[in-house]
């Protein structure tokens, strides 16, 4: 395992990594080494220590295998006690912020959410009330958003302040999502949840949005790639587009859906688009 690739992994996790033991054990074809790290975290008061390790193993280990991208969003793992499948959420919110041309930075939406654990945690409890069908409630979710409202009262940092209600807005504007969409497996089981996030956002209600607004979008997100798909009207005609600007496809797709609107206004009302980008 190499230090320059682990290390960055352990600390934007959120530890500080002391030292480094490298241990061989066995001989030949056979034989492994243990990476023996001393590591040094502080736990917040309402995270028990034995979740957090569990959280954290979990985490690493995902990120270890490229299942997670290795950024500070993970810092919320053990700051929110939110495991990794669920910082997930807000990465892909931070993501499509990026692509609608939102002033501030992701390194400046990772370093306010760690700054507000709590208030990220609440964030995806409320994605949980408004979209899960096991947990979806109305009034909770209500709730919810109230409690975030009292919650962004206390923030004093005007950056912080403007990147959580930018994510609030944003959860509330989605539609729909394949959060809890699994695979199937040979036999037919329920398999795995699926390794990309879509959301279906309500272009009406998500802030700072550039004109044209379509009348609805959906983003995708993984590791792997990310898409955008800008929809004009329930009826709509236009195709998918492989775009090599990774900072800002949905912009060169903004622009495509503009001449599709000229262009079917004779066989259909409104254009759409779709464009995305490979990261590997």
């Amino acid at each position: 395992m190499v230090l320059s690739d682990s290390l960055p992994m352990l600390e934007r996790l959120g530890v500080r990594v002391m030292s480094e033991h490298n241990h061989r054990i066995g001989d030949g074809d056979a034989a492994v080494s243990v990476h023996d790290f001393d590591l040094r975290v502080a736990v917040p008061p309402h995270v028990e220590p034995q979740q957090a390790a569990r959280l954290f193993e979990d985490a690493f280990a995902q990120v270890f295998d490229g299942r997670i991208e290795n950024d500070d969003f993970n810092r919320l793992v053990l700051l929110a006690a939110l495991p990794a499948e669920e910082v997930v959420i807000l990465r892909a919110y931070a993501r499509y912020c990026k692509q609608i041309g939102f002033a501030l930075s992701q390194a400046t939406i990772e370093a306010a959410l760690a700054h507000h654990p709590r208030i990220a945690r609440q964030l995806v409890t409320l994605f949980r009330l408004r979209h899960s069908p096991a947990e979806r409630d109305d009034a909770a979710a209500a709730s919810q958003v109230n409690a975030i409202e009292q919650a962004l009262e206390r923030v004093t940092n005007l950056s912080d302040d403007r990147v959580l209600r930018q994510l609030l807005a944003l959860v509330q504007a989605t539609l729909r999502t394949n959060w809890w969409r699994t695979g199937r497996g040979h036999s037919g089981s329920e398999g795995p949840r699926r390794s990309f996030v879509s959301f279906k956002f309500d272009c009406a209600r998500v802030p700072g949005l550039p004109e044209p607004k379509p009348m609805a979008e959906i983003f995708v997100y993984s590791p792997r790639f990310e898409g955008v798909h800008l929809r004009g009207g329930k009826v709509a005609r236009g195709g998918l587009r492989w775009s090599d600007r990774p900072e800002d496809f949905r912009t060169e797709v903004l622009g495509l859906v503009k001449a599709q609107m000229v262009k079917n206004t004779v066989i259909v009302p409104v254009g759409s688009k779709g464009g995305f980008v490979l990261k590997k």
